[in-house]
């Protein structure tokens, strides 16, 4: 994509939406609600990118194929499925406009919409969105369970049977399990997401979910930016990370945010700006 303007980019990923009811479902919001969000995104973004595990499929306990799955979440939250689908990209990601400019990019969760994309979005489902800025500087949004080995590849079903467990714990002794979890993940979690991101992509600014643990770093030696978006499934907060290339200055700034529901306002977490040419 080539660049003779201002860029405003807008992430969010996580949002883990589900059967409605189900002890699986992370996802508090009603599709009413997510769409006017995501309108609103739409229209003060260039672009929007719904980075990864936008679908909870993975922590259900039943033993349908994981295409029936996605067939019956997304019935079940038609008119934000049909928003989605109707607003998304096309699959050159060079030529999004206005009206089309949503990017799904799949994550672990969400798998299968990678694998059906012809079916399920018209081939419009990304694995990944680069971009290369004037000056030559690379962006690399991603969701980030391609850095995480017991989530992508060959022991992907690794992180499949923790996942199904963490499901099972949410059906039988509590349903915010999951959270009580996330809560004893390492404090040093995002330094330890950026230092693996670093080390398998060579991109300069690096954004990834997946973790559910917001930021941005900046690696100083090398002056590479590592982002995490955090998750978006409420109730009272959404994360999001903001890009804002700036063609005057060849800047590029990266902002972790923090969405209050209830006040509809935005408190910045952290940011960095960096030089968006390689010298």
């Amino acid at each position: 994509m080539s660049l003779t303007e201002d860029l405003r980019i807008k992430v969010i990923s996580d949002c883990h939406i589900g059967l409605p009811g189900a002890a699986e479902n992370d996802f508090h919001f009603s599709d009413e609600e997510f769409i006017q969000f995501l309108d609103y995104s739409r229209h003060s973004y260039d672009c929007v990118v719904l980075n990864g595990d936008l679908w909870e499929l993975w922590e259900s306990g039943t033993s349908k194929n994981q295409l029936e799955r996605f067939n019956e979440v997304a019935a079940a939250h038609a008119p934000l499925f049909n928003y989605i689908r109707d607003h998304m990209a096309p699959p050159d990601i060079k030529s999004f406009t206005r009206h089309r400019n949503l990017f799904y990019v799949v994550g672990n969760h969400d798998s299968v919409a990678g694998k059906y994309n012809n079916l399920l979005f018209g081939g419009r489902v990304h694995s990944q969105v680069n971009l290369e800025l004037p000056g030559g500087a690379r962006i690399r949004i991603s969701h980030g369970h391609e850095c995480d080995p017991v989530n992508f590849g060959r022991w992907a079903w690794v992180g499949r049977s923790i996942t199904w467990c963490v499901g099972m714990l949410e059906r039988v002794v509590h349903r915010d399990a999951d959270k009580h979890l996330e809560k004893r993940l390492a404090e040093d979690c995002l330094s330890t997401s950026a230092r693996t991101a670093f080390d398998f992509s060579r991109a300069d600014i690096i954004v990834n979910g997946h973790t559910h643990k917001p930021g941005v770093l900046r690696d100083g030696y090398k002056m590479r930016v590592y982002a995490n978006s955090g998750c978006a499934r409420g109730p009272t907060f959404i994360d999001d990370v903001v890009l804002h290339f700036n063609w005057r200055t060849h800047e590029i700034t990266v902002i972790s945010r923090e969405y209050n529901v209830a006040d509809k306002t935005f408190t910045v977490r952290s940011s960095e700006t960096v030089q968006a040419k390689i010298f």
